[in-house]
């Protein structure tokens, strides 16, 4: 079911990555994010879908890969999964970078279905910093992190923040948050 699909979003360079590597280290199913594979790839083929050069062609980029690896997801089984973003974060996305919504994202809205409570991860300024697929200062940083919360909260998800604490404390306290739930 997907009442075991756990969403981890959060400001970008805020240690979600980091997280999910810790949990899959632990033995959980772990999704990671596509845009920045996405980004290596294209940067590895002189493609242009990246945000800085086409940004409705990344966007698509990103919805497909997405919605692939969902249903492969799905069909394995039941197990607790961890997924680096969700698709609501493209619809924040959307709105940060004041580009319209496709009728293949508002399909994938109705059709993907997560957990309702959703971990999510403050910008910490003293681990944020840019590299070559990263290129947001941290003040964009924090307005993107602005748009994620407003979005999940329009879209009903329960938001429960991660602490500023080490990787493996936030793990436990994620572990510890998704077994409570399910043991209810």
């Amino acid at each position: 079911m997907t009442n075991r699909f756990f969403v981890i979003t959060g400001a970008t360079g805020s240690g979600k990555t980091a997280l999910i590597q810790e949990l899959k280290k632990r033995g959980y199913r772990c999704v990671e994010e596509v845009a920045r594979h996405i980004i290596q790839e294209q940067m590895k083929t002189d493609g242009d879908a990246v945000p800085w050069d086409n940004i409705q062609r990344f966007k698509e980029l990103m919805l497909a890969r997405f919605i692939k690896t969902y249903k492969q997801i799905l069909e394995e089984g039941q197990e607790i999964t961890f997924f680096d973003r969700d698709v609501l974060d493209l619809v924040a996305y959307d709105r940060l970078t004041q580009t319209k919504s496709s009728a293949e994202l508002l399909t994938a809205l109705q059709n993907l279905t997560f957990n309702n409570k959703v971990f999510i991860i403050p910008p910490w300024k003293e681990i944020y910093h840019t590299d070559t697929e990263r290129k947001q200062t941290y003040e964009e940083t924090v307005q993107s992190y602005e748009n994620i919360v407003k979005v999940y909260t329009e879209y009903g998800r329960e938001l429960i923040e991660v602490p500023k604490i080490s990787v493996q404390e936030r793990a436990d306290f994620v572990i510890a948050h998704v077994q409570s739930w399910l043991n209810t």
